[in-house]
């Protein structure tokens, strides 16, 4: 993890140690062969590198389980049955933060780690969002 660290703070390699980490398991095969990954890693290079590798260091190695309770907005949790990350993590997440709703997108629905960048997943994420803000116009 030292190494990998390392690897994210140094700007001339970011970027490789940037796109490996995500091209498995971040978005659906078609997603990758419709080249919306590759577009979206591209944008990388515009962005401050050393902010990018503090906030994945930080959600990497910080346990903030603790915390969750003293949560005090309501808070919308949100998941994906074909994330990395495996959803019952959020399904648990939701239970620790008070006032909390709770949405699980199925693998159909675009259910992936990045689901932003997901044909179906943009649609049902937005309107999921839309939904817990309380707009009108979905």
């Amino acid at each position: 993890f030292y190494e990998f660290t390392c690897q994210l703070a140094n700007e001339d390699t970011f970027y490789d140690v940037f796109c490996k980490h995500f091209e498995n398991g971040f978005v659906s095969e078609a997603s990758k062969k419709n080249g919306v990954l590759d577009s979206w890693l591209n944008a990388i290079p515009a962005m401050n590198y050393l902010c990018l590798q503090r906030m994945m260091v930080d959600s990497l190695t910080r346990d903030w389980r603790d915390m969750l309770h003293l949560i005090s907005v309501p808070t919308l949790v949100i998941g994906g049955k074909a994330s990395i990350v495996p959803w019952q993590t959020q399904v648990w997440v939701s239970e620790q933060v008070p006032n909390s709703t709770l949405k699980i997108l199925e693998k159909e629905e675009g259910g992936y780690h990045a689901m932003f960048l997901e044909e179906k997943g943009m649609v049902v994420l937005n309107k999921s969002i839309n939904d817990f803000l309380g707009c009108k116009d979905n």
